[in-house]
């Protein structure tokens, strides 16, 4: 088990795979959602980066269904507009 804040565990995936098309975004809102596991320590999100991975190998795989991610916040261009 791996277990590291949202942002170590994206610098992770980066450095496994450079190419990545996981963003943070991404990762964090599959977490704010319940579609990634983690537990909270304080303010911060803990996930395991195995889980995280295996998560998006059986996705790719269709071992599992892809889960639809729904953004929870407007985008930072929205916010700076209006």
């Amino acid at each position: 088990m791996t277990l590291r804040t949202i942002n170590k565990a994206y610098e992770e995936l980066r450095a496994r795979d450079p190419e990545t098309a996981i963003t943070r975004n991404l990762l964090r809102e599959m977490v704010k959602q319940g579609i990634i596991p983690s537990a909270k320590a304080g303010n911060k999100y803990l996930v395991d980066v195995d889980v995280v991975e295996k998560y998006f190998m059986d996705t790719t795989t269709g071992a599992i269904p892809a889960a639809e991610i729904k953004c929870s916040s407007r985008s930072r261009w929205d916010r700076e507009v209006r």
